[in-house]
């Protein structure tokens, strides 16, 4: 995952304040919010096959960053 994705996923972590225990129902939603970044710092779009993994890259990616943070 890029940095500039990683970034704008931690970012909407932050601003909706979602939490570890949050994510399993969220995935889609923070997909669907990433997507645009996604496409535009790779400029490929996203096929709807390439979704599921997509989502569960940014849940993973999620679950790591909630778990190095403390909660505020």
């Amino acid at each position: 995952m890029s940095p500039i994705l990683k970034e704008g996923l931690r970012r909407l972590l932050d601003e909706e304040n979602i939490k570890e225990k949050d994510l399993s129902k969220k995935g889609k939603h923070l997909a669907d919010s990433t997507r645009a970044t996604y496409e535009k710092v790779s400029g490929e779009p996203l096929q709807s096959a390439d979704m599921k993994p997509f989502q569960e890259l940014g849940q993973r990616e999620a679950a790591g960053y909630l778990a190095r943070c403390p909660p505020v």
